[in-house]
């Protein structure tokens, strides 16, 4: 059953929101060990790989 164009854009907003408090949480967690230049690199990191692989996905690389 395809989703309508509303709550697929709802479940987008959700997706999107869980992923700024895991972001959020990880970072806070990993500076109580680490630099904050060392955190802010591995979420670079993570961050470009994730664009990347989605970009590749859509066929936009």
């Amino acid at each position: 059953m395809p989703l309508s164009p509303n709550l697929r854009g709802a479940l987008f907003m959700v997706v999107a929101m869980v992923g700024f408090t895991l972001n959020d949480a990880i970072t806070k967690y990993s500076s109580q060990s680490m630099n904050m230049a060392q955190v802010m690199l591995i979420r670079g990191a993570f961050a470009s790989l994730f664009v990347g692989l989605l970009a590749w996905q859509r066929g936009a690389l």
